[in-house]
């Protein structure tokens, strides 16, 4: 069984760091993004199981689109 694939994104490069120091323990391959365009690039091409998102990112994307 191949692990489960998990994208997290928010532009807050410490609460990426503090949410993969706690789930790095589990049996996952952690992506991160730190913008919405990078979360929508990587959803399209990871394809991963879960996406933990922050809906409040700043651009043109934010979590909500």
């Amino acid at each position: 069984m191949s692990k489960k694939r998990i994208l997290i994104a928010d532009d807050k490069r410490e609460l990426r760091k503090l949410i993969r120091m706690t789930l790095e323990f589990g049996d996952y391959e952690l992506h991160e993004a730190e913008n919405g365009q990078r979360t929508l690039d990587l959803v399209k091409s990871l394809k991963p199981d879960i996406v933990i998102l922050d809906v409040m990112m700043p651009g043109a994307i934010d979590g909500y689109q």
